[in-house]
């Protein structure tokens, strides 16, 4: 009720210590999504670091977020999560992104397009910064690991390549990288 009354200021001193002490963690990513829509540029790195953390391992908060629906809407976890981000700086963004892409080898075929999605909408974008370029080059590759490693990921993703006009054979992903070092 705190976001809808414009209590803005009241909701982040009750939520952030309730955020300290939680442990359940769909009650913490609740907690973290309104604390960073509230805050934007300001939000607690934990708190980004709590959607940052659901987004690679959506996977263990799906079921219980979806059952959330009639209060929530219909969007998925990722969506929702991505949305949120969204509103936030590249600057703001860039600082955490790294993290994300130091996980993606280990993260499984299902869950990479939402990470792709983020880390693409942060580094490709045009308003990446110059000093990120180091970790586009690095977000290049991983997607050439993933091409390489599993076809069918094009397949699957095709408008996700053309919306970020990333080429769709390893290779040439592999070569839009080096391109990065110029």
């Amino acid at each position: 009720m705190y976001a809808f009354n414009g209590e803005t200021e009241k909701m982040i001193a009750r939520f952030s210590p309730a955020f300290k002490t939680e442990i359940d963690a769909l009650v913490r990513l609740i907690l973290a999504v309104y604390l960073v829509a509230a805050t934007k540029e300001e939000a607690d790195e934990r708190w980004l670091a709590t959607l940052l953390t659901t987004l690679v391992n959506a996977s263990t908060l799906r079921d219980d977020f979806d059952n959330m629906k009639p209060f929530r809407g219909e969007s998925f976890l990722e969506e929702y999560i991505l949305a949120i981000l969204h509103d936030l700086t590249p600057e703001v963004l860039a600082q955490h992104i790294a993290s994300i892409i130091a996980q993606l080898p280990a993260i499984s075929g299902s869950e990479h397009a939402p990470l792709f999605e983020a880390i693409c909408t942060i580094l490709l974008s045009g308003n990446a910064l110059p000093y990120m370029e180091p970790l586009t080059k690095k977000v290049l590759l991983a997607i050439a690991d993933m091409v390489e490693k599993g076809p069918d990921f094009v397949d699957k993703e095709e408008d996700w390549f053309k919306n970020y006009c990333i080429p769709t054979h390893a290779d040439h992903i592999r070569d839009l990288a080096a391109s990065k070092d110029n």
